[in-house]
């Protein structure tokens, strides 16, 4: 009841905002309305932590009332997924693990910390809190900021086989990032996602071909200085200068 009165008074509030008395009245407003704001925010942590699926619920229902579905998605990024997500992509991490190994312990962790919001927020149409989007909004955003402030060399194009390599990963495991999603719905909304989007940007494509046109172009160049050389007993080519093309 008082979130709902919150809610109304909010939208007469800025439809009337001109008038002197409600001008006058504003700051109690604000500061009654930052309180209960504080108190929602204290409530939805708890419930996370806890693992209260009532009262995670009943703190989704009350963001969507009061229309502030953005700041909960940003609230459980940065209390759930960031710390989570610091700790496993890192150069230690990366050194040890390899990016696949990285990727893989990411997937791994990212169920007990998700399970709950997104049971909660199933797109089905007669779920009222289906408007939540976390794998999109959330946790993928986290994770790219992670990779390009923690990990950024996985992106440098100067050595085409780990380049990839890295690259073959990542596609791997944004195809595993989409299963967990488990709905269509997710995971068109995570493509269209502006992190999604720049995160595929980051890979130097074009300088990666070019790279490996002029190796190629290189080694075939050298082996036509030798036409009717002798290939290696394994080869499937009698001329040697096919080979670079394989």
């Amino acid at each position: 009841a008082v979130v709902s009165t919150q809610s109304t008074g909010n939208f007469y509030i800025s439809k009337y905002e001109e008038l002197p008395f409600v001008q006058e009245m504003f700051p109690r407003i604000k500061k009654i309305d930052q309180y209960l704001e504080g108190g929602l925010y204290t409530a939805f942590k708890s419930g996370l932590e806890s693992g209260d699926k009532a009262s995670v619920a009943q703190c989704l229902r009350i963001f969507t009332t009061l229309d502030r579905i953005d700041q909960s998605e940003k609230l459980y990024a940065e209390s759930v997924i960031s710390p989570l997500v610091d700790r496993l992509i890192n150069k230690a991490a990366l050194s040890e693990l390899g990016l696949r190994g990285v990727y893989q312990s990411v997937l791994e962790s990212l169920p007990p910390a998700t399970t709950l919001v997104l049971s909660l927020t199933t797109p089905r149409k007669d779920n009222e809190l289906r408007s939540f989007e976390f794998m999109g909004n959330a946790v993928f955003p986290v994770i790219v900021s992670k990779i390009c402030v923690n990990i950024p060399s996985i992106f440098a194009a100067g050595n085409p086989r780990h380049f990839q390599q890295a690259y073959k990963d990542t596609i791997w495991f944004l195809g595993e990032f989409e299963r967990l999603a488990g709905y269509r719905e997710r995971v068109v909304a995570l493509r269209q996602h502006s992190s999604y989007k720049a995160f595929l940007s980051k890979w130097s494509l074009p300088i990666y071909f070019q790279i490996r046109l002029q190796e190629i172009a290189g080694s075939l160049e050298h082996q036509l200085l030798t036409p009717f050389s002798p290939t290696p007993s394994n080869s499937p080519f009698l001329l040697p200068a096919l080979i670079p093309l394989l």
